[in-house]
């Protein structure tokens, strides 16, 4: 009687396993320069670079930096290869710039490779107020931990569609927003930007902001589904 594997780690070398080549990024006559990525990846600064940025946040480069245990310098080198190579992409903000992975696909590889490698010790945290990262309100719209869940609600409830400038207010959305008791069509004729993302400091990732952003923290606040948070003077 031949082996039995009995996990699924035991059957992926299975030397009876094929591979859909339908389901491959390359063409069956292409051999793919694997060797390139993983002399990509291989560097130790662009390794942790990258992992930083694999739980989805945007982080700014002097923050990578100290990650990375790099200098400014040697940092800003490594972004623009890892740009270039399109692992990456930048998010200016004002007089900042964010950096994130530029797709799942690049989260995806990282997390394979992690599942191969030996663990390191865990990264500085982050030395932000509790309360300041929890909830506070910046420019007058909703920021910190409770402003990106209750965005990410939004958009897991099909109100808002993310693109990574913008949000696009849904049909459901509108008459979400509206039984909220946000004034759509007055907003709308403002001229002022509807929803916009907006890269949360503590949390590193987006919250909404716009005038929807403003307006839901007042609506929120008013009806007792959450407190009014504390003011900040960034997001």
């Amino acid at each position: 009687m031949g082996k039995r594997y009995g996990t699924d780690q035991e059957r992926q070398f299975d030397v009876g396993r094929s591979v859909i080549r339908s389901r491959l990024p390359y063409r069956a006559d292409m051999e793919p320069n694997i060797a390139a990525v993983g002399a990509l990846v291989s560097d130790p600064a662009r390794a942790r670079i990258l992992w930083a940025l694999a739980d989805g946040r945007g982080l700014p480069a002097g923050e990578l930096a100290r990650q990375a245990g790099v200098t400014p310098q040697t940092a800003s080198s490594h972004l623009k290869l890892l740009a270039e190579r399109g692992f990456i992409f930048v998010i200016p903000q004002g007089r900042h710039r964010y950096y994130r992975l530029a797709n799942s696909r690049v989260a995806r590889l990282l997390e394979t490779m992690a599942s191969f490698a030996p663990e390191l010790p865990p990264p500085t945290s982050s030395r932000c107020i509790p309360e300041l990262r929890q909830a506070r309100s910046c420019y007058h719209h909703m920021a910190g931990h409770l402003a990106v869940v209750v965005t990410r609600a939004f958009v897991d409830h099909a109100w808002l569609v993310e693109d990574d400038l913008t949000y696009h207010l849904t049909s459901k959305g509108e008459s979400g927003f509206t039984s909220l008791g946000i004034d759509l069509p007055r907003l709308q004729r403002s001229g002022e930007i509807l929803a916009r993302p907006c890269l949360d400091w503590s949390e590193r990732r987006n919250h909404l902001a716009g005038a929807l952003g403003r307006y839901s923290i007042v609506s929120l606040s008013n009806n007792g589904s959450v407190a009014s948070p504390p003011a900040a003077r960034s997001n």
